[in-house]
């Protein structure tokens, strides 16, 4: 008799806590990966470039689930954001856009078995930037509302340095070392000044002037604007454009470098390759 009081007392607490329990229920921890759970990592190989109308940028977006595995066959849209004259995107195989021609506009391209979708960027076909920049790439999935809270978005950032700034990866100067000056002048042009293409033109950097007193120009360095540079001890130097760039413009930039290390640029811009002299 006294086992089955027992037993009756038992069941009627075990009730006496389920009912608490149930009164206030907590509520509990939060684990595992949410429902929208995805998201984009962006980034940008080279993320400096000179904006010289030429350069350009691999732009790659890995798309990850919740559980941080990488998912192929997703479309993923890349864009600018803001000035649409701050460059151009295109297919990363594509050709480079027309010079002159629409304003920068998004590419589409679908993630592959890694999980990464990509795209190339292009510097602006302005030449004559007075300043350095930088440009955000924003990448978004397809299936995404781009203008709501909830959206899987990455982005990556570009410097953009002035094409008319001194060749990066100089040494600084010596304290007190007066800055050279630029100079130049190119010969072989078409008499309008285009550049024909397959035709070699000469440039001369001699009336460049050292700057410091008793200081010298060491260092010449040409970059040619069609993504190719060539640094010598001689102020003069050729080069010949591919037929490719026909209907393109080019920016040719000289940077001189004198015997105390300081540096100084400058640059002809707007010169196009043309395959026929007018």
């Amino acid at each position: 008799m006294l086992t089955k009081s027992l037993w009756v007392l038992a069941i009627v607490l075990t009730a006496s806590v389920v009912a608490c329990t149930l009164d206030n229920p907590e509520a509990p921890d939060v684990s595992g990966p949410s429902e929208l759970g995805r998201s984009i990592e962006v980034r940008a190989n080279p993320d400096q470039i000179v904006s010289d109308g030429w350069s350009n940028s691999i732009i790659e977006a890995v798309l990850r689930g919740p559980n941080s595995e990488r998912i192929p066959g997703a479309t993923i849209h890349f864009d600018i954001r803001g000035f649409v004259d701050r460059g151009n995107l295109a297919p990363v195989n594509g050709p480079r856009p027309t010079y002159g021609g629409v304003e920068a506009g998004p590419v589409a391209a679908t993630t592959d078995g890694d999980g990464v979708a990509r795209a190339r960027y292009w510097a602006p076909f302005r030449t004559d930037e007075p300043s350095d920049n930088t440009v955000t790439i924003i990448a978004r999935e397809a299936s995404t509302n781009f203008r709501q809270g909830l959206q899987t978005v990455g982005e990556a950032e570009i410097f953009l340095r002035a094409a008319d700034r001194p060749f990066p990866g100089l040494p600084a100067p010596a304290p007190g070392c007066d800055a050279p000056s630029a100079d130049f002048d190119l010969s072989g042009l078409c008499t309008g000044g285009e550049i024909l293409s397959g035709r070699t033109i000469l440039v001369s950097g001699a009336a460049s002037e050292a700057g410091e007193a008793g200081a010298v120009v060491t260092t010449y360095i040409w970059n040619w604007g069609d993504g190719n540079s060539d640094q010598t001890g001689s102020s003069s130097a050729s080069h010949v454009y591919s037929p490719s760039l026909n209907g393109f413009a080019v920016t040719v930039t000289l940077t001189v470098v004198n015997s105390c290390g300081a540096s100084a640029a400058t640059s002809e811009t707007g010169l196009e390759i043309v395959p026929a002299c007018p």
